[in-house]
C-alpha cells in the first residue's frame, strides 16, 4: 500500500486552529477506474430526504461545521466537506447523483461510505511542496464550477503549492482538479480537525488508492486496519469448528464498520458515554522527579476506570448490529470484563465473563462490579487459573454456541481478524493525543512515548498515530515480576532463552514456553500483564526496531506508582504503574528538555487491597 503522509502546517495555522492536519498519499500510474460499478444504494437509503440541520450536527461533519463559523463562513451556505455532496445528492427525494469522472466518482463515493473528507489534486498541476496555512489579503482560488479564480478572505484555512491557493480546507471543491483526461498521476488528500481522530481517514485514503489503482471493487478489509499477518507474526490459527464464527465475523465486520450508521452511534457513545477525549495532563511534578517534561494521557478517567470501554463497547455494538443476542468476553485484571458488562448493560445483550479463579480473588472488587451490571462471571479453574486460562474457556464456549453469541476479546492478540479490530477500536487513544500534544507544544510532536505491554491493546492503540513517525521514539514495558532470572515473570522479549516464536490461542507471536513448547507460567503484580504471548503487532515493532520493550519488576512498579500517587494525587492501575516505571528509565536516556506521553491505561481502585498488603505506607494522623 502506498505511503501515508502529512502535509506541512504553517505556524500561523497551528495557533489559529491547533490540531488541523491534512494526511495524503501519492498515487501514480492511476488507470481504468471502473466508477459506473460504484454501489450507492446504501448511502442513498441512508441518506434521502436528509436536510441540512441534521447533517451539520452530524458527529463526522460538525468539527468542520464549527471550524466554518468561526472562520466567518456560514455553513448553511457553503456546507462542508462531505456534507455538501449528500445534500445535493440524496437532499431531496428525486436528487440525482452528481456524476463528473471516474476519479471524482471515486473520491466521493469513498468520502460519503466512511464518512470523511477527501479530495484529489492533478499531481502535474502542483508546484512545489503543498502546505496548510492561512490566507492573506487579496488572494484568491478557482471552486469548481465557478467562473475563474474567486477572492478568499484573510484568515481561512488553505491548502497551497509554492505559487498559488490549491482549495480551501477540508476539500470543499478541490476534487475539479483531477477530472482531466491526462490525469494520471494524483495526490489523494484527507483532512482532520479535533475532535476527530485520523484512523478513517487513513483508511479511506487506502480505500481510494486501492479502487483508483486497480480497478477493482474496493475492499473494505482496509478499514478493518493491518494483518492478519505482522510480518512473521499474526494468522488465524484456529480449530476447524472455528472457522465458520471466524469468517463470518471477518466479513460482516468489515461491512459494518464501514456504515454511516456504525460510525455515527460509535462516536456519539465515546463522547456522551465513555467521557472522550480523555485529558491529556501535564504532570508537572512528576516530571521534576524523573527530569523529562512528561504528560500522561488519561485513559484512567474514561467510564469504567481503563482504555477497555473504547474496544468492547465498539465490539459490543458490532454484535448488536450482527445479530448476536449473547456476548463472552475473557478477563485478567477485570477492567475488561467491567468493560463488556457495562457496554452490554447500556446495548440490551446478555453477557457472560470467563475469569481466572486467582484473578478473581486478586480482583474482587471488579468481579463485584460486573455482577451488579448484570454480567455472569464464570471461573477458569485450570492450568495457571489466570487470563490464558480464562480465553480457553471463552474459546469453547464460543464454539458450542456460535450461532448466537459473540466472543469480545480485549487484547490486540488472538485469531485474525481480532487484533485488528482491537486496534481500530484503540487507535482513538493515539489520534487524541497526538492531536491534544499538538495543541499544547505548538504543533510539535513528542520525543517519546510510553505503555505498558501485556497482550498490548492500550499501548498499540497510543502507538497507532505515531508508528510513521521515526523521530517519535515508541517504548512498551513488560512486567519482570520477580526478575527474570527467577522465572516469575511475564517477559516475552527477554533475553534468557525463554521466550520464541509459537502459535497460542489463535496466532504467533513471541510466546514464554520450555524447551518442549509447553506454554511457560507467567507471574506479574499486575494481573492485566500477567499472560505469556505478546500481541503480533508488537513483535513486529520489535523485530523491525521500530519500538523498544523493556521490563519493570514488581517492586519498581509499586514504587513509581507511590511516587505519582504522592507528586500528583493520581493512583494509577497496577498495570500502569509499569509504565510509569518503565518512563523513569527512559527518561534516563533521552536529552535534556525531551517531552514524553505516558499511556495511563488505567486507576487504581481495582487494586488498593494488594497495593495495601504490599505497601507500608505511614498511616495518616487523625
Amino acid at each position: 500500500m502506498n505511503e501515508i503522509f502529512e502535509i506541512d502546517v504553517s505556524a500561523a495555522a497551528r495557533v489559529q486552529f491547533p490540531g488541523a492536519r491534512v494526511l495524503a498519499m501519492r498515487l501514480p500510474g492511476v488507470g481504468s477506474v471502473d466508477g459506473a460499478g460504484l454501489d450507492w444504494s446504501a448511502n442513498r437509503a441512508a441518506w434521502t430526504g436528509v436536510d441540512k440541520d441534521a447533517l451539520l450536527t452530524h458527529p463526522s461533519i460538525a468539527p468542520y461545521a464549527n471550524y466554518y463559523q468561526r472562520a466567518g463562513i456560514n455553513p448553511r451556505k457553503h456546507l462542508p466537506s462531505v456534507a455538501n455532496f449528500i445534500h445535493r445528492a440524496f437532499g431531496r427525494a428525486q436528487a440525482r447523483l452528481p456524476r463528473i469522472n471516474e476519479v471524482v466518482d471515486t473520491v466521493n463515493w469513498v468520502a460519503v461510505s466512511t464518512m470523511t473528507s477527501l479530495g484529489a489534486f492533478d499531481a502535474a498541476g502542483i508546484e512545489g511542496p503543498v502546505l496548510l496555512d492561512l490566507s492573506g489579503e487579496d488572494e484568491s482560488y478557482e471552486p469548481v464550477g465557478g467562473q475563474g479564480r474567486e477572492p478568499l478572505p484573510a484568515g481561512l484555512l488553505v491548502l497551497r503549492d509554492s505559487k498559488k491557493v490549491l482549495s480551501l480546507f477540508s476539500i470543499r471543491d478541490t476534487v475539479h482538479t483531477a477530472t482531466r483526461d491526462s490525469t494520471s498521476d494524483l495526490l489523494l488528500l484527507g483532512c482532520v480537525l479535533p475532535p476527530l481522530d485520523s484512523t478513517p481517514v487513513r483508511a479511506a485514503l487506502q480505500l481510494v488508492a486501492q479502487r483508483l489503482g486497480d480497478g477493482r471493487s474496493p475492499a473494505l478489509e482496509t478499514l478493518a486496519g493491518q494483518g492478519p499477518w505482522f510480518d512473521d507474526h499474526g494468522g488465524c490459527f484456529i480449530a476447524e469448528t472455528l472457522s465458520p464464527p471466524v469468517s463470518e465475523l471477518t466479513e460482516r465486520y468489515q461491512q459494518i464498520i464501514a456504515s454511516a450508521a456504525f460510525q455515527q452511534r460509535y462516536r456519539s457513545l465515546l463522547k456522551h458515554y465513555v467521557g472522550r477525549a480523555t485529558p491529556l495532563t501535564l504532570v508537572e511534578n512528576f516530571s521534576r522527579e524523573i527530569g523529562v517534561k512528561t504528560y500522561l494521557k488519561r485513559e484512567d478517567l474514561a467510564h469504567t476506570g481503563a482504555h477497555k470501554i473504547n474496544n468492547a463497547l465498539g465490539q459490543a455494538l458490532l454484535a448488536q448490529m450482527m445479530g448476536k443476542r449473547r456476548v463472552i468476553a475473557e478477563t485478567g485484571a477485570g477492567q475488561h470484563g467491567v468493560a463488556t458488562a457495562a457496554a452490554c448493560a447500556l446495548l440490551g445483550i446478555e453477557c457472560v465473563i470467563y475469569m481466572g479463579l486467582r484473578d478473581m480473588q486478586r480482583q474482587a472488587l471488579n468481579v463485584q462490579r460486573i455482577r451488579l451490571m448484570g454480567a455472569r462471571v464464570v471461573a477458569a479453574t485450570g492450568g495457571t487459573q489466570t487470563l490464558k486460562d480464562a480465553i480457553n474457556d471463552a474459546l469453547r464456549d464460543w464454539v458450542a454456541n456460535a450461532d448466537t453469541t459473540y466472543y469480545l476479546l480485549g487484547s490486540a492478540l488472538g485469531p485474525h481478524p481480532y487484533p485488528a479490530i482491537v486496534r481500530y477500536f484503540q487507535s482513538v487513544i493515539g489520534d487524541e493525543a497526538r492531536q491534544q500534544f499538538a495543541a499544547l507544544e505548538d504543533g510539535a510532536l513528542p520525543d517519546a512515548l510510553v505503555a505498558c505491554v501485556g497482550g498490548g491493546s492500550n499501548a498499540i492503540g497510543l502507538f497507532s498515530a505515531f508508528i510513521e513517525e521515526p523521530d517519535v521514539q515508541l517504548f512498551g514495558v513488560e512486567a519482570a515480576g520477580q526478575g527474570e532470572s527467577t522465572g516469575n515473570h511475564s517477559i516475552r522479549f527477554g533475553q534468557g532463552g525463554q521466550s520464541r516464536s509459537g502459535v497460542l490461542q489463535g496466532c504467533r507471536s513471541y510466546v514464554l514456553q520450555d524447551a518442549n513448547g509447553q506454554i511457560g507460567e507467567t507471574h506479574s503484580i499486575a494481573p492485566g500483564l500477567d499472560y505469556p504471548m505478546v500481541g503480533p503487532e508488537h513483535a513486529q515493532l520489535r523485530d523491525s526496531g521500530r519500538a523498544n520493550y523493556l521490563w519493570a519488576s514488581d517492586d519498581e512498579a509499586l514504587q513509581a506508582l507511590q511516587l505519582l500517587s504522592r507528586c500528583e494525587g493520581i493512583i494509577p492501575a497496577l498495570e500502569s504503574a509499569h509504565a510509569l516505571a518503565g518512563a523513569i528509565k527512559v527518561a534516563r536516556q533521552l536529552p535534556q528538555g525531551a517531552r514524553i506521553i505516558i499511556n495511563l491505561s488505567g486507576r487504581g481502585d481495582k487494586d488498593m487491597q494488594t497495593i495495601a498488603q504490599l505497601t507500608s505506607a505511614e498511616e495518616v494522623p487523625q
